[in-house]
């Protein structure tokens, strides 16, 4: 499938990025383009004005009267026990004059401590109609220089010049205006058009807008080459560009506790939802873009790379020509690692095959801290609870090893199959996993343990655990790692 870069830009039209209802303002922002930090908080005065902004985001613009300011950055580091923590890394006095825009871009690396601030000043003023004014920024710790070029979709980049020639590391370019119209952003090697570093495809530059573009390390998680990414923020937003040629990768995990296999199809959406394909990896058909055979409770595939786009994922049971097949929805974003998570049981009786999907998408990296994500693909934890659920519960609990967990309270409550925790921010170092019953109506009854787990989080790591059941959908209870290994 083509991807088209569908950015329609909430620009800011021709009254100005500052606010209009006192000429008095002016106005900041926050770009972070730290590949590992974590989230960023910007504060005027002590007083938080832009929250949570993370790698490869850009904020709004937030006005304040014109004057002097203490303008501080932190970022947001995991949480110690009920406590907030944060680090800051830019604390100054700043000024501003009625109408000034001051866009604070975070660069560098948190790994290596080495971040920095590009300070990118303008002043707001109309746009003249059918015109789109840019200005274009590096913002790619350790990227070469490279020559920018916006032009039509269809140019051939050897017959015009660049727009921002020689574009290196924290420069910043006057502004500059251009018809507004779809377009493309290009940057090459300097003084050689032909080798390209990044491509976005077609975009479309609104009319009378007034567009920062900045440059930064690639946002791609995988299946991407380039080694940049382009922010482009607006005023009231920003939007990420990947690289146009980057692709998704994708795995299937089998967590369905079957005694049986699967194979399982990525296939295009006009192909028949129901019938069962022959599944051979070396003969695939038409309009299927990858598959999966014979995938065993517990296996994980390995990642297979797939265009961008909207998919039907047909699963059936391996060898088995009497039950249907089932098609699934899965969507698949450029430069992305998904985990096509499958769950649920097909009964021996069962004519149509009855898994369930759940699609895991991995995160980027964060210097500070360990990331941790917890999904329930359980059905005899269910079941535990099914016997009285209006009293009974499942309880997540992430503690200190050893803890009691009479003296601790869950970190998640009234879990059920698919319940997914998302990436939890953690202070690198040793926990307890523990997933348990709890009996609300017994008072004094400690939790009952269904599963427990030591984990070692270290700095930087990534780690996706399933709670999976032994075969049968029955406990004792497991877990599969997806990602780093927690284990100690």
């Amino acid at each position: 499938m083509r991807r088209m870069a569908a950015l329609f830009i909430l620009a800011v039209l021709s009254g100005g990025c500052v606010s209009s209802s006192d000429p008095n303002n002016g106005a900041v922002r926050l770009l972070n383009a730290v590949r590992d930090a974590p989230r960023m908080n910007l504060l005027i005065d002590e007083e938080l004005r832009i929250a949570g902004v993370s790698f490869a985001g850009g904020s709004a613009f937030v006005t304040e009267r014109r004057g002097d300011y203490r303008v501080r950055i932190e970022e947001v580091l995991p949480p110690v026990g009920s406590e907030s923590a944060t680090e800051t890394i830019y604390d100054q006095v700043n000024s501003w004059s009625a109408s000034d825009e001051i866009t604070f871009i975070v660069a560098g690396e948190a790994a290596s401590d080495s971040e920095e601030i590009i300070e990118v000043r303008s002043v707001t003023r109309a746009v003249p109609f059918g015109r789109t004014r840019l200005q274009f920024v590096h913002a790619a710790v350790g990227g070469a220089a490279v020559d920018v070029y916006v032009t039509d979709p269809d140019t051939v980049l050897s017959a015009v010049a660049p727009i921002a020639p020689a574009l290196a590391y924290r420069a910043v370019t006057p502004e500059t205006e251009v018809a507004s119209n779809s377009a493309k952003i290009v940057l090459t090697a300097v003084n050689d058009p032909g080798t390209v570093l990044f491509d976005s495809g077609e975009i479309f530059l609104t009319r009378e807008g007034s567009l920062l573009i900045a440059v930064i390390p690639s946002a791609a998680t995988a299946g991407s080459t380039s080694p940049f990414s382009v922010v482009i923020m607006t005023g009231i937003g920003a939007g990420l560009l990947i690289d146009r040629n980057a692709v998704a990768e994708t795995q299937v995990v089998n967590a369905a506790p079957g005694a049986y296999a699967l194979d399982v199809f990525v296939n295009d959406l006009s192909v028949d939802n129901s019938t069962r394909q022959e599944c051979d990896p070396f003969t695939t058909e038409a309009g299927t873009l990858l598959e999966f055979c014979a995938q065993a409770f517990t296996a994980l595939s390995g990642f297979q790379a797939v265009a961008a786009g909207d998919y039907d994922v047909k699963v059936q049971k391996t060898a088995d020509p009497v039950v249907a097949a089932q098609a699934l929805a899965a969507g698949f974003a450029a430069g992305s690692r998904t985990n096509m998570l499958l769950t649920g049981l097909t009964e021996d009786a069962a004519t149509t095959t009855t898994q369930n999907l759940q699609l895991l998408v991995s995160a980027q990296r964060v210097a500070t801290a360990a990331q941790l994500r917890v999904v329930s693909a359980s059905l005899a934890a269910d079941a535990a609870v099914a016997g009285d659920p209006t009293s009974d519960r499942l309880e997540l609990y992430i503690t200190a090893p050893g803890a009691d967990l009479a003296a601790e309270g869950p970190d998640f409550v009234n879990l059920s199959l698919g319940a997914d925790t998302g990436y939890l921010q953690q202070v690198p170092g040793s926990y307890q996993l523990v997933l348990a019953r709890t009996d609300t109506a017994a008072t004094g009854v400690p939790p009952e343990v269904l599963y427990t787990r030591d984990l070692q989080l270290l700095a930087g790591g990534i780690y996706t655990l399933v709670i999976i059941d032994s075969v049968g959908g029955v406990q004792p209870l497991q877990s599969l790692s997806l990602e780093d290994d927690p284990t100690p």
